[in-house]
């Protein structure tokens, strides 16, 4: 005879929700990739207009994901606006 399994209940809308939070942040990594990817693709003078690098830009694409790269880059640009 199998010994028995205590049964544990579960929240079928807290299942959903997590599902849901995992589904939405893997959509954000996914655009974030292809903005980096898209970024890349532009010419070095529309990157300077808009304020960063090439060599910005390949950098921020290979920090970690769990950083918030977006505000990092934003961080960069800024050297451009305040001449440093």
């Amino acid at each position: 005879m199998l010994p028995s399994i205590p049964y544990a209940p579960f929240d079928v809308s807290e299942v959903y929700r997590r599902l849901h939070a995992r589904q939405e942040a893997a959509d954000r990594r996914r655009l974030e990739r292809q903005g980096f990817r898209e970024m890349l693709d532009l010419d070095d003078h529309v990157l300077r207009d808009i304020g960063v690098t090439r060599g910005d830009v390949e950098y921020v694409s290979q920090l970690p994901e769990d950083r918030d790269r977006s505000s990092i880059l934003r961080r960069l640009s800024a050297r451009f606006r305040t001449g440093g």
